[in-house]
């Protein structure tokens, strides 16, 4: 009888050991897997190899449509020979920058918004065009034209 006696409470002390253990095991494993927090999330924004970039000074402030494609259009006729442009700003302490591929007939504009999240809107066609269109009417859309596609490129 003692015998039993001992034999269960070796087993019940074993049992709230091996819990004590996983339990011990489960917060450990899941304080190894937990995400960094969001403001360290995220990619750092370069613009693709072989543009030629440009850095402009706008001391942090949201660049107009109609300004960048004032900058754009300065940019084409002073490197006249250069196919692909990256004009880069910062907003809010981030790179943003807009991408001329004369190649692709491609107008890119990057830039992270309030929340850090990054849009891409993409003009198609007629680039051209569409900055002297800009310079006048502040976008990059004439009638008749594609609107442009915008989407997050990471959150």
């Amino acid at each position: 009888m003692k015998r039993q006696m001992n034999t269960k409470k070796i087993l019940g002390i074993t049992i709230v050991f091996a819990l004590i253990v996983l339990m011990l095991f489960t917060i450990v494993s899941a304080l190894r897997t937990t995400r960094q927090p969001a403001a360290l999330a995220g990619v750092i924004l370069t613009p693709p190899p072989g543009y030629l970039i440009i850095p402009h000074e706008n001391n942090d402030t949201v660049l107009s449509l109609k300004q960048i494609a004032n900058e754009l259009d300065k940019i084409l006729k002073q490197h006249p020979e250069e196919k692909k442009i990256c004009l880069k700003y910062t907003i809010l302490g981030k790179n943003s920058f807009v991408l001329v591929d004369l190649t692709n007939d491609i107008i890119q504009k990057m830039a992270a918004n309030a929340t850090g999240t990054v849009v891409q809107t993409t003009w198609k066609r007629n680039v051209n065009e569409r900055i002297r269109w800009c310079q006048r009417n502040g976008n990059f859309t004439p009638e008749g034209l594609a609107e442009p596609v915008s989407r997050n490129l990471y959150h």
